[in-house]
């Protein structure tokens, strides 16, 4: 089904905004393949609208040059991160193409390119993070019987996890406070052997500074502007009621709270300062 430019145009902006793909087809009067297909379009080539041309067939080749490229940009952000080192060029990521053995023109090239960076671009469509690029964070509670089989103690769960590899490091601490939150970061860092380029965490107020004039405005708090430039990483914070941007963390935050679901421990599992 095509629609025109506009109709596309309002269609993004409220996947954007996070409502259901059900609620949008509605909305609209169309299907929700169409909204399916609207979201996906958008990941890949950065645009909402259909192209004119035909779809090209399958070719195994042509995804493996992708894959290549994907692989070349991604590894680039990441020296170009650390060590500032130049961008890689479309005329350079062409010869390596052909270095592989592809042989692919330099206006395809450039193509698959454009599908690399869309895919690498950050959008709660679709996030791409490179290995130990970026780490995801927020706090669970958990209420245990702790040597005590009637009496519970509420128990804060600081909880980083990778979204690349979902390798995830919890640490029970005795409140949500910033603190604990210095506490757990610094084992976090000891434990893991490095530190990420990227800490991705909701708005929680021991992080962000609220403007009642400016609700985007995106100002870190003392503490967090100390840590980000003491380890000399970046905070990015996640929209207000999207979860889903990062995701990894909401996922494993619910597999321990099920873990811990009526546990009994003894006191010896459990200490303040870990």
């Amino acid at each position: 089904m095509i629609l025109n430019n506009c109709t596309y145009e309002e269609v993004l902006n409220l996947i954007i905004n996070g409502h259901s793909y059900r609620y949008i087809s509605e909305t609209f009067g169309i299907s929700t393949t169409t909204v399916f297909n609207t979201s996906k379009r958008f990941k890949k080539t950065g645009s909402p609208y259909p192209s004119l041309n035909q779809r090209p067939i399958y070719d195994p080749m042509i995804q493996e040059v992708q894959n290549f490229i994907n692989e070349a940009l991604c590894m680039q952000r990441v020296s170009h991160n650390i060590y500032k080192r130049k961008k890689l060029t479309q005329k350079k990521i062409h010869l390596l193409v052909l270095a592989k053995g592809y042989n692919l023109s330099f206006l395809k090239t450039k193509e698959l390119i454009r599908y690399g960076k869309n895919m690498l671009a950050e959008s709660h469509l679709n996030l791409f993070h490179a290995p130990g690029e970026a780490v995801e964070f927020d706090w669970g509670t958990i209420c245990l019987h702790i040597n005590d089989p009637v009496k519970t103690r509420r128990i804060a769960l600081a909880i980083f996890s990778f979204p690349y590899s979902n390798y995830k490091k919890a640490y029970a601490m005795k409140d949500c406070s910033g603190q604990s939150f210095s506490l757990a970061f610094n084992q976090f860092v000891n434990d893991v052997g490095g530190i990420p380029l990227k800490l991705i965490l909701d708005n929680m107020r021991i992080a962000r500074i609220f403007s009642k004039a400016n609700r985007s405005d995106q100002k870190l708090t003392a503490l967090f502007q100390e840590l980000s430039d003491h380890f000399k990483f970046s905070v990015r914070f996640c929209s207000p009621h999207c979860p889903n941007q990062k995701g990894n963390v909401e996922n494993n935050v619910g597999i321990l709270k099920k873990h811990f679901s009526d546990s009994h421990v003894s006191d010896q599992f459990l200490r303040s300062d870990t």
